[in-house]
């Protein structure tokens, strides 16, 4: 399995040139390879309330539309996989605060 971990870290370091580019391909592959951490964060991080509101799926779907747009626009470059994947965690995580002030505000607004 280390085996496996490292040559999955150096492909996704292969792609980080064609993301930074805007390639869809990239894009696209490094979706399917950081979804999997994306959604363990989302889901580990998500309060009892905003899981009564929100699908971690919802909020997954949510941060990568934003994010596929920098993407193509080649607005971030990342020098190795283990930046990226810390962007893609700190982006949940603001999604996830950003969701929680809404879930707070819909609160008080309602009462």
């Amino acid at each position: 399995q280390v085996r496996d971990a490292m040559i999955e870290e150096n492909s996704l370091d292969d792609l980080l040139e064609s993301l930074a580019q805007g390639d869809d391909n990239a894009t696209e592959e490094v979706f399917q390879r950081c979804e999997p951490l994306l959604r363990m964060v989302i889901r580990r991080q998500i309060s009892s309330v905003l899981q009564a509101r929100f699908d971690a799926e919802d909020i997954l779907q949510s941060i990568w539309a934003d994010l596929v747009v920098g993407f193509r626009a080649g607005s971030w470059q990342f020098n190795t996989s283990a930046e990226l994947r810390a962007f893609l965690i700190l982006a949940a995580r603001n999604r996830l605060i950003d969701r929680a002030r809404q879930a707070n505000a819909q609160s008080r607004f309602q009462q």
